[in-house]
């Protein structure tokens, strides 16, 4: 027989069995089931804030990303990776490293730009970050973007 408890009110009962006495004369005789599904789970908003903060920030790089590499700023890192040989990796994961220091100080403790221009403003800070992390996975030698 199907799970069908009164006395146990925790768990809400996904199906319901009704005997032929209990409902309108069906056209058939027999067991009738109803079944209905169980509610969906409540939405997570960690979750969702999660993921607009990585689109936030895919977004604001990416665009840091193709305005850096539309000015040229590309073509020069790709130079001095060429010019570095072997130790170019390292030497563009260091200057990635400062250029990002430059922005992190500039965005969050100099206060240089009227708050309206500030969302502008760090997309600026961060176009030699991210254009130089783009040259360094496009011609890295060896590398699987290249």
């Amino acid at each position: 027989m199907p799970k069908h408890d009164q006395d146990d009110e925790q768990e809400p009962d996904w199906f319901s069995v009704s005997p032929d006495d209990d409902i309108s004369p069906p056209a058939q005789p027999g067991v009738h089931i109803t079944v209905t599904p169980p509610p969906p789970p409540p939405a997570d908003p960690a979750k969702a804030d999660r993921r607009a903060r990585i689109r936030r920030w895919l977004a604001m790089h990416g665009a840091a990303a193709a305005v850096g590499w539309w000015t040229g700023l590309g073509h020069v890192a790709k130079q001095f990776m060429t010019d570095v040989g072997d130790g170019a990796p390292m030497a563009a994961l260091v200057m990635a490293g400062v250029a990002w220091w430059g922005a992190e100080l500039a965005t969050e403790y100099v206060r240089l730009v009227p708050a309206k221009l500030r969302p502008a403003a760090r997309v600026v800070y961060r176009i030699p970050f991210a254009t130089i992390l783009l040259a360094l996975a496009l011609n890295t030698p060896h590398s699987i973007l290249g």
